[in-house]
């Protein structure tokens, strides 16, 4: 997520940007389990946020809703480990059937 603000000299925005990892327990209630101004990779949180939802709740998640960034190899198998669901986007380049239908429009 990001905001702008004002201007800076030379008038180009100041552009504040930050970034946020959600977990969102039985009940529905959200939790921020990361916020950082700095650039960080976002595959590396998903391991951690997983083990505090674990403490939090005494049991680990059912299923995962992820962006293609978290499904890496590694978080994967961490997750068919402890019998985690881990759903999202297909992984992979798309097929040349909807590239051909993106290029059409």
């Amino acid at each position: 997520m990001c905001w702008k603000t004002g201007t800076t000299k030379g008038g180009h925005a100041n552009r504040h940007v930050w970034k946020f990892d959600l977990s969102i327990d039985d009940s529905g209630l959200g939790k921020i389990e990361k916020i950082s101004y700095d650039a960080y990779n976002e595959s590396t949180v998903l391991v951690e946020a997983v083990e505090r939802f674990r403490v939090r709740t005494g049991h680990y998640p059912e299923r995962l809703l992820a962006d293609q960034i978290y499904r890496t190899r590694d978080n994967r198998k961490f997750c068919k480990f402890h019998g985690i669901r881990l759903s999202g986007p297909k992984l992979g380049r798309p097929s040349l059937t909807k590239q051909s239908v993106k290029e059409k429009r």
